[in-house]
């Protein structure tokens, strides 16, 4: 046996092959960025996601945000020494305050003036005089009052951190002091910078060397494991943080790094518990509020993260990670112009605010719309992020996602607009796939990253198989399960990185190791209907070693959580075909196929099972240059059915008036044959446009007869029909809305076409919606099936058509199995024989 992972929309959906090698095909595996999840004409942007129904808890870990802890140790508050003023300021000994500029006279007066009057002062009518000064000319001479004397130092370098964001001016000063002097506050103070400044390496050695101080003290203990944390060391980050939790379980900023710690094993609840004691027994406890907020981020909570750094807020109306965490739940919660203007208030305390600057740059890309776009581009959101902080891995694949989907808008400008814009999106699709590559190549200690470069990988292992280069299809395997590992020993608590590593295992016929990644999945996450995979995952693997009782078991409990689960109906298939129950091997593969168009598995099984019943089904993808064989598009206006990445394509603006109907179709010349019409269908709900399946008598423009199934511009599914007693057609509700994903499967089933009368049934992913009944003068004895689209004026439309099943009965007397015995599909051969076929 051979297993295939097929990842695809919102949920990672495994594969099971037959015997003999069947190509397996999965045009919407993992594409990220460029997806038509989200419409051209909405108000989003496809982002970076992981297929996943976990969509928003893998958008909230977006910005890979630690709460570095800076020591306030040795720092008593002396707000008199930091004298910031906007203007000179002059106090009188009659207690006046004089606000203004002030300059000493040659005969040794001061003249004051402030724009409406002026006045000259003699020194003895002077109490005390403040020159203006800004936070960073304060820092200065500050720094050189206090160059020699360490402790105040300290307290001066953390106000200036603390207070007025001067990370990158404190920075130099603290290293040329270290160099010179070993002083443990000054050292604890500026490895908690390098944390921030994602200078990990040397956040690191800095945390060695105090620890190899003498004694172990907890500040130092904790800054070492904080580095190792960020590092990726997730083992010896625990021992360490651990270790320091121990030896000062009352320091807050201890158990703030320890709470942390917690939160990227993947231990919510943990994390959530010790942030909320810091709560309630220090009500004033901005960073403890602030890391309950970063906790519900992670869980997918984003109202509640609101509150929480809200609450913070309160009590510190500059707490920079409460302001970075706010903005960040707005942007979650597609407040994306509230986030964008927290990111100011962030900006006016510190202009280089990376993180700030990546919120406000992910907030217009995920509004996704043209101006949004090229407001990033004009304002160089990006450019000054990565300025502020190098790297960001994600941001990158932000950018990448922002430049593609451009390179799309421009894709649809008029011919003299793309000549403007050098011939279309060429040039920003180049540029798109050079950031795409950028992050393909990193080595990020970052399990978004790796999450996301398996994924690709995975998809390049399907496209080199389509291809029959097994050498390049197990290369990027390789490559896919490396880095899913990675990923899994970044967040060993997050149960769909430990699933697709499973299912890269199934493919790779590591069966022991993928039950092993399918079981831990399972743990973490046994009552979503994501678990319905992982159960599934361990059944696939245990049917290599013919445990057909204990698959079938946890196949039983993943179609309990997901009653159209492809890999579970798949599994259930082959082991009726084992048995010879050909009816439910039937009934299985017909759901697998229905609830998933691109599972290959299942096609090739029901056409194998189909000829013995003189049954034949016609399976259609558009991987090739030319139509497929029978189909042909009929395109009578400017929007044009097209055949792009293994798909048929409609993307384009209509003009003012109303669209014609397009039709992709293929002609039916025996109706009393036709049994069933299926095919995957995706276009944004918002789209102006009726789109759907259609079958019509004959094959010319004027059929006695029409039957369309999809949606209206009102985005709810309906039924259109016209036969011979209704001539004045209208669409009918049927009660169900378009899905909000975009995507469906749309099916319509009959009987039989050979009567006056006859039923058609309506499917949406393979379960009955409804019945339609047709009426005929006369039984029509042709038939034309296949897709249409009707836009709206005006309308932008992006839609794709994939994977079409037509099933016809009576294909050939000379077919039938009159031998009484049901015909196996194909005998399952041990993996050591399945090697041997491959090598031939």
């Amino acid at each position: 046996m051979n297993f295939v992972r097929c990842a695809h929309d919102r949920q990672a959906i495994l594969h099971l092959q037959a015997v003999k090698p069947i190509p397996f095909t999965s045009q919407q595996s993992v594409v990220v960025m460029n997806r038509t999840l989200y419409s051209l004409n909405g108000a989003r942007l496809a982002a970076a996601i992981p297929p996943l129904r976990r969509a928003n808890v893998l958008l909230s870990m977006l910005f890979g945000i630690t709460v570095f802890v800076v020591s306030h140790a040795f720092c008593a508050e002396d707000d008199t020494d930091f004298n910031v003023y906007k203007e000179d300021q002059v106090i009188l000994k009659d207690g006046t305050k004089l606000i203004g500029k002030i300059s000493e006279q040659d005969d040794g007066t001061f003249r004051f003036d402030n724009g409406r009057f002026a006045r000259t002062l003699n020194k003895s009518e002077i109490a005390n005089q403040r020159k203006k000064a800004t936070k960073e000319e304060e820092f200065d001479r500050l720094s050189k009052k206090y160059a020699n004397d360490p402790i105040n130092l300290l307290r001066i370098a953390t106000k200036a951190v603390t207070r007025f964001n001067l990370n990158a001016k404190v920075m130099p000063l603290l290293e040329r002091t270290i160099a010179s002097r070993r002083d443990e506050g000054l050292s604890q103070l500026l490895g908690s910078l390098y944390l921030a400044a994602d200078q990990n390496e040397k956040a690191l050695a800095i945390g060695e060397k105090l620890v190899g101080l003498g004694p172990q003290k907890a500040r130092n203990v904790m800054l070492r494991g904080q580095a190792l944390l960020a590092l990726g060391k997730l083992d010896e980050a625990e021992k360490d943080l651990s270790k320091a939790y121990k030896l000062a379980s009352t320091d807050d900023d201890v158990v703030l790094a320890y709470a942390n710690l917690q939160l990227r094993l993947g231990k919510a609840d943990s994390a959530k518990k010790i942030f909320t004691d810091l709560t309630t027994v220090n009500s004033r406890n901005a960073s403890a509020f602030s890391g309950l907020g970063y906790v519900q981020i992670r869980i997918g909570d984003f109202p509640a993260a609101e509150q929480s750094f809200q609450q913070a807020l309160t009590i510190n109306a500059e707490h920079r990670n409460s302001l970075i965490g706010l903005a960040t739940a707005e942007m979650m919660n597609k407040r994306y112009d509230d986030a964008f203007a927290d990111c100011n208030r962030i900006l006016n305390l510190d202009n280089n605010c990376a993180e700030a600057l990546q919120i406000q740059a992910m907030s217009l890309i995920f509004k996704g719309d043209p101006e949004s776009l090229a407001k990033v581009e004009a304002k160089n959101y990006i450019k000054d992020s990565l300025d502020a902080k190098a790297g960001q891995p994600r941001l990158i694949l932000a950018w990448s996602a922002m430049l593609d989907r451009q390179s799309k808008y421009d894709d649809l400008k008029s011919g003299k607009d793309k000549d403007a814009t050098g011939g279309g999106g060429v040039q920003r699709k180049l540029a798109a796939n050079q950031k795409l590559n950028e992050v393909l190549n990193s080595d990020a200690p970052d399990s978004y990253i790796q999450y996301f470069i398996g994924e690709r990988r995975f998809r390049e292992a399907d496209e080199a198989k389509r291809r029959n280069d097994s050498p390049a299809a197990e290369t990027a395997l390789g490559k896919a399960e490396d880095a899913y590992k990675r990923a899994v020993k970044l967040s060993p608590a997050y149960a769909p990185a430990n699933g697709a590593l499973g299912a890269t295992l199934l493919r790779r016929k590591k069966y022991d190791e993928a039950k092993a990644a399918f079981a831990k999945a399972a743990e973490l996450d046994s009552k979503t209907p994501d678990a319905a995979d992982y159960f599934a995952g361990q059944g696939l693997a245990l049917l290599q070693s013919q445990k057909f009782e204990e698959a079938a078991v946890l196949f039983k409990k993943a179609l309990e959580l997901d009653p159209i689960n492809a890999p579970a109906q798949c599994g259930r298939g082959y082991i009726a075909n084992w048995e010879r129950d050909k009816d439910r091997a039937i009934d299985c593969f017909q759901k697998a196929l229905a609830a998933d168009g691109d599972c290959a598995y299942a096609a090739t099984a029901l056409q194998t099972i189909y000829k013995q019943d003189d049954r034949e089904m016609e399976y259609v993808h558009f991987s090739g240059t030319d139509w497929p064989q029978g189909w042909r598009p009929f395109n009578p206006g400017q929007l044009k059915f097209a055949m792009s990445n293994g798909q048929a394509t409609i993307n384009g603006t209509q003009g003012q008036a109303q669209g014609s109907p397009l039709y992709l179709v293929r002609p039916f010349p025996f109706a009393a044959k036709f049994e069933r019409l299926e095919a995957d269908l995706n276009i944004a709900p918002g789209s102006a446009a009726e789109f759907g399946l259609r079958i019509a008598s004959g094959t010319g423009p004027n059929p006695a007869f029409e039957l369309q199934f999809g949606k209206d511009v009102s985005n709810e599914l309906k039924v259109w029909v016209r036969d011979s007693s209704i001539m004045n057609a209208e669409w009918k509700p049927t009660g169900k809305e378009w899905p909000a994903s975009g995507r469906v499967r749309l099916g319509i089933e009959t009987d039989g076409i050979n009567a006056a009368d006859c039923m058609c049934r309506l499917l949406v992913n393979g379960v009955l919606i409804g019945k339609v009944p047709l009426k005929f003068q006369a039984a029509p004895k042709t038939l034309s099936m296949g897709v249409f689209i009707v836009a709206a004026p005006n309308a932008t439309i992006n839609a794709t058509i994939n994977n079409i099943a037509i099933v016809k009965r009576g294909v050939s007397d000379t077919m039938k199995d009159t031998s009484g015995d049901v015909k196996f599909i194909a005998e399952p051969a041990k993996p050591e024989d399945k090697k041997a076929e491959e090598k031939k």
